[in-house]
């Protein structure tokens, strides 16, 4: 039987191995820079199209953040919102 100080050597150095390999993740290019912005184009109050719905009320949601997080909650607020019945 092997020495157990050499055992726990050797679960160390495999352990710190695959802690760095882990670290070495590949990240994917960023965003590209806007080239132009075009005002008529895009999502804005001038290129809503009117709907049968009644004007009386106009809810605007902005979200910010970036990354999984701030999209789910995003993504399951309008999901509510869009489920929300206004009398």
């Amino acid at each position: 039987m092997k020495h157990p100080a050499m055992l726990y050597a050797r679960i160390a150095c495999v352990l710190v191995f695959l802690t760095l390999v882990a670290g070495c993740a590949v990240m994917p290019p960023g965003p590209r820079p806007i080239d132009a912005i075009d005002p008529a184009a895009g999502y804005r109050f001038r290129t809503t199209k009117p709907v049968d719905n009644s004007n009386s009320l106009m809810i605007v949601a902005t979200f910010s953040g970036g990354g999984m997080r701030p999209a789910a909650l995003a993504y399951a607020v309008l999901e509510e919102l869009a489920q929300l019945e206004i009398k």
